[in-house]
């Protein structure tokens, strides 16, 4: 079937911001609107795909927006060669999950996000963007006895990092607690330490935060590679950024590996087609390829999946 030429001019305009984005998504590294776009670089690359067909008979056209799909679709594809954590063993090792709660939620909604990650069963669950005076008291305490929530003192932001646990939390410490938490604890998981960091880093949506990001994956990284001399170390929850963005080198750099697929997890709105900015990371671990769950009312999808050791 033959398209009329305006209806090609149509379709062209309309990709213009699934151009912009691609064509921006290789500077990641040099600011922060790329840094955002990288993320997005292989949805834009996909969209770009129509006006590609539909241009085929104008070769400059068609060439250029096919140098735009290579752009926007290099930083995922590169950051899929990366290495990966080995796959536990059918039905072995410790379920685990994690879930950004969304603050904004109801307290309704916030614990019905809580019930669907533990209907996955898990010996650990970490949390985001709770809060723990609306949240822990509809926490089954039976069922996750070991608990450690960030307190709010001190902090402008409501919200907070938790980690529910069946096993005993022998020590924790929560660093950086004025702005965005690392929640740092060790666990005796039938005799064997584990080392468990909930994260949720800064949202690289400015200048700023994006460099303060970069800095929340340096205490990361660094924090993960002291532990990780002493026993395996689990990292869960939201790190605002996915394996396309540049800065996932500084985790990488540490030895930090993620499992072999990664389900996207925001926003949860368009499910399966989002990005994958929450995270099941670990070292010294297998890590099998997590199962994304719905959280209601949150812009987030869980993660539910087993690592071993």
């Amino acid at each position: 079937m033959r398209i009329p030429a305006t209806w090609r001019e149509v379709i062209l305009g309309l990709s213009l911001p699934a151009g912009v984005m691609c064509a921006l998504a290789p500077t990641a590294a040099w600011w922060w609107p790329g840094e955002l776009a990288c993320h997005w670089g292989a949805q834009g690359a996909v969209l770009l795909l129509p006006a590609v067909a539909l241009w085929a008979k104008r070769p400059r056209v068609s060439g250029m927006l096919m140098a735009l799909v290579l752009a926007g679709a290099a930083p995922t594809f590169l950051a899929a060669w990366g290495p990966r954590a080995t796959v536990p063993g059918e039905g072995a090792g410790l379920v685990v999950a994690s879930g950004n709660l969304f603050v904004y939620a109801s307290p309704e909604s916030r614990a019905a996000g809580v019930k669907a990650l533990e209907a996955g069963d898990p010996g650990i669950i970490a949390l985001a963007e709770t809060i723990e005076s609306e949240d822990r008291p509809r926490v089954d305490a039976t069922r996750w006895p070991f608990q450690v929530w960030q307190p709010p003192g001190g902090r402008k932001f409501r919200d907070s990092v938790a980690l529910l646990s069946r096993h005993p939390i022998l020590s924790h410490e929560i660093l950086d607690p004025e702005v965005q938490p690392l929640l740092v604890a060790t666990l005796d998981v039938q005799g064997r330490l584990l080392h468990v960091l909930v994260v949720h880093t800064a949202s690289p949506v400015s200048p700023a935060h994006t460099r303060y990001r970069n800095a929340n994956y340096d205490l990361i990284a660094t924090t993960a590679r002291r532990l990780a001399a002493t026993g395996p170390v689990l990292l869960l929850g939201d790190f605002n950024g996915s394996p396309a963005s540049p800065a996932w080198d500084i985790l990488a750099g540490a030895g930090i590996l993620r499992p072999l697929r990664e389900p996207a997890t925001w926003v949860s709105l368009i499910g399966p087609l989002g990005i994958p900015i929450d995270h099941v990371l670990g070292i010294g671990l297998a890590i099998a390829s997590p199962e994304a769950v719905t959280l209601p009312g949150s812009d987030h999808r869980g993660l539910i999946t087993r690592v071993a050791w």
